[in-house]
């Protein structure tokens, strides 16, 4: 597996930039590789931290090789898009106003949560640099810049570094 170091600023941009690619109907790989091309059932992506590396899957469900192929193309011409010319200035909106309203129902969350607060520890290259706090999260992912996630897909999410499973009949 492909694997690569995170730092902190790093983690909030994946986190960014995963909303930015699959958080629902309207996000940029479901309405390519869905609406636009009817390939797809479902699109998802995910950073996955550990204690010395990282690695950011994107994950689809299709209904045969072929259209597999078509959609590992269209996510390779989306990420080179971002990669080369950033995310337009409308889409980077759009997902900070999703954002935002995550953010908009932590009173909600926190009455739920019994310990009023949500904590994970991350560990980035090897050590732990602390805790995470649900009433800081979405402040620190909202400080993401629009170069940043520029960065971070060029770097980290160009297909050199990406492994490939395909499971199904054909």
């Amino acid at each position: 597996m492909s694997c690569f170091y995170l730092y902190y600023k790093e983690y909030y941009t994946s986190i960014y930039v995963d909303y930015l690619l699959t958080s629902g109907f309207t996000s940029l790989l479901m309405e390519k590789l869905r609406t636009e091309y009817n390939l797809v059932y479902s699109i998802d992506s995910e950073i996955n931290v550990s204690d010395y590396s990282s690695y950011y899957e994107i994950n689809f469900s299709t209904l045969n090789k072929k259209n597999a192929k078509q959609c590992l193309r269209l996510i390779s011409e989306c990420l080179e898009e971002i990669a080369v010319n950033g995310v337009k200035e409308e889409t980077y909106n759009y997902t900070r106003n999703k954002i935002e309203l995550g953010k908009s129902k932590l009173p909600t969350l926190n009455k739920v949560n019994a310990y009023n607060k949500f904590y994970t520890n991350l560990i980035v290259s090897g050590k732990s640099i602390g805790f995470l706090n649900l009433e800081t999260f979405y402040d620190n992912i909202l400080k993401v810049t629009r170069k940043d996630i520029q960065n971070f897909v060029k770097n980290y999410l160009n297909f050199k570094n990406v492994v490939i499973f395909y499971t199904g009949k054909n």
